[in-house]
């Protein structure tokens, strides 16, 4: 769908998620509000976008609650 809709195969990355290890943003702040119990697998949709317009496409086609 998002390479459907422009976005390349490089601009996608998809990365486990361990629950040992904190998720940083640029700036060095840690998100501690997402946090796995490890129970089941769980993974980190990383995506980049180069404008804004972009992103807010990005935003619509990963939450449209049509699917």
């Amino acid at each position: 769908m998002l390479i459907s809709n422009g976005f390349t195969e490089g601009d996608i990355k998809i990365t486990i998620y361990n629950p040992l290890n904190g998720v940083t943003d640029l700036l060095g702040n840690k998100n501690t509000d997402y946090t796995g119990d490890g129970s089941r697998d769980e993974y980190i949709l990383s995506l980049a976008a180069n404008t804004a317009a972009e992103a807010t496409l990005a935003h619509l086609l990963l939450n449209n609650n049509d699917a």
